[in-house]
């Protein structure tokens, strides 16, 4: 599943997410390629064992430029302050705390926390949020 969040006064999405049964290096590449194309310098990637953190450096003006900042991190270290359940609507239901109250969501560790606090906050606080079934 692929979430979109866009900022409201913005036509081009802050955050792309996905979601995916196991996290490859093809899925790695599909989501490096759309935020590239849809011209969105953050995205995040979730299977149920981990989370992959994407960002454009702007080291270039193609696909190339958007790299993974963090692929070890925890996806229920992440997802901690969500009820367990189907990935897809932890995912959501945590995307929807992050956009309204960030600190509500985010887990207490700060070393998980930091992660998200630079790039990903901003571009999910006060976003609306769009679910897309079998985009990714």
């Amino acid at each position: 599943m692929r979430f979109l969040l866009t900022h409201p006064s913005e036509t081009r999405p802050s955050l792309v997410v996905d979601t995916c049964r196991v996290i490859d290096e093809a899925a790695i590449k599909r989501l490096r390629t759309d935020l590239h194309g849809l011209g969105c310098p953050n995205g995040l990637l979730f299977d149920a064992e981990r989370c992959v953190i994407l960002r454009d450096s702007y080291s270039s003006m193609d696909a190339d430029s958007i790299v993974v900042e963090s692929e070890q991190t925890a996806t229920d270290a992440i997802l901690a302050k969500v009820a367990p359940g189907v990935l897809d609507e932890r995912v959501g239901r945590w995307l929807e705390m992050l956009s309204v109250r960030w600190d509500s969501a985010l887990p207490q560790e700060s070393a998980v926390a930091a992660l998200f606090i630079a790039d990903i906050v901003p571009a999910a606080s006060g976003s609306m949020l769009y679910a897309l079934k079998g985009a990714a």
